[in-house]
């Protein structure tokens, strides 16, 4: 999968603004790429931006404590 385009798409979507509901899911979607193209620290900034969307708030957390779990591992 091409995340480094995801991650381009779901910023360009983000500035032009007008998402609505999906807003949330978009910064998720967004998170999701960066870790995905190894960037997990931009990651949880995103993931964070996520959890203050109702719709989005546990499944954000969810992968906030995915990443930092991941993040350690790599680490190690």
């Amino acid at each position: 999968e091409d995340w480094q385009n995801a991650v381009k798409f779901y910023r360009k979507a983000l500035s032009k603004g007008n998402l609505d509901k999906s807003e949330g899911r978009t910064y998720m979607n967004l998170g999701i790429a960066l870790f995905n193209s190894g960037n997990p620290n931009d990651a949880i900034v995103e993931l964070k931006k996520a959890q203050k969307f109702k719709s989005t708030e546990r499944n954000a957390s969810q992968w906030i404590n995915y990443v930092r779990d991941a993040s350690k591992i790599a680490s190690n």
